[in-house]
């Protein structure tokens, strides 16, 4: 069904009533784990600046996902236990959810949303290792575009949830349907611009803010053009990955990148291999 009362989103999710404030935590979590040198007491510091953040890591060291040999009570060991590859991607993920409700959407799956995420933001920063002619990408920050690459489908979610829900039931029934293109069509906006909205919004840093507006956009040349091409191509290999298929698609774009098509098999392969536990973790974590 067309939505009849279209609206350009510059009007829709400009207002501040409409969009949600930055957390809080997120400015601070995105500058203290940058630090690839953080000891797992300086972690567990940091993490205790955000209770609820907190609950959540020794929530899931303990679960059956982890699978600790003796229970974990306190935030070092958890932190210990979980590791920093694991600890900054959850947090960032619990801070910029908690604005939202999603869950108005009655299709939206969480657990499919934040093993997507995870499995995209390994891919990209994977990818980003194999580049032969750009010397100066940062794979932690490629790691946090390809997880914050669709933030906008959870505001979608909340405030068009019968539009949302439509584009997400197509794209189910039909793996050649594109969800923003039918989010297009019913709501004049998309997953991808209202990310870019969100990002300026929140002030988040422009490397982020065009991965999360451009990464569906081959054509994109512009500023940071190579992190959003990285995210890109994974986005498609995590979409084949669960659609089935055994192969990366060739569509990636990333012959600019000079990254050669064997390497781009063995990160298809990683990602491969990460699936089922990745869906496990997405599994206690929205349990949570």
């Amino acid at each position: 069904m067309m939505r009849s009362d279209k609206v350009h989103h510059a009007d829709m999710i400009s207002q501040d009533t409409r969009l949600p404030e930055q957390p809080s935590a997120l400015p601070y979590l995105l500058q203290a784990l940058s630090d690839n040198d953080i000891d797992y007491h300086e972690l567990a510091a940091v993490m205790e600046r955000f209770p609820s953040i907190a609950a959540r890591l020794i929530f899931l060291a303990n679960s059956a996902w982890s699978a600790p040999r003796t229970p974990i009570a306190s935030l070092e060991p958890a932190c210990i236990k979980l590791g920093l590859r694991l600890v900054r991607p959850v947090s960032i993920s619990l801070a910029v959810s908690g604005p939202f409700n999603p869950l108005r959407c009655p299709i939206f799956d969480p657990q499919r949303f934040w093993c997507s995420a995870f499995l995209v933001a390994d891919g990209a920063a994977w990818l980003s290792s194999c580049t032969q002619s750009v010397t100066n990408l940062d794979p932690k920050t490629v790691h946090t575009a390809g997880l914050l690459h669709s933030l906008g489908l959870l505001w979608l979610a909340e405030n068009m949830p019968q539009e949302t829900a439509c584009a997400l039931e197509a794209a189910t029934a039909d793996d050649t349907a594109s969800v923003n293109m039918i989010l297009r069509q019913m709501a004049n906006t998309d997953i991808r611009e209202v990310g870019g909205c969100l990002g300026r919004a929140w002030k988040l840093p422009y490397v982020l803010i065009v991965a999360m507006e451009h990464h569906g956009n081959p054509g994109y040349d512009g500023v940071e053009w190579q992190t959003a091409a990285l995210v890109r191509s994974a986005v498609g290999m995590v979409a084949a990955l669960h659609r089935g298929v055994e192969c990366p698609p060739e569509e990636g774009g990333l012959g600019s990148l000079d990254i050669a098509w064997t390497d781009q098999e063995d990160v298809f392969a990683k990602l491969a291999g990460k699936l089922e536990d990745t869906v496990k973790l997405a599994q206690s974590l929205c349990t949570a």
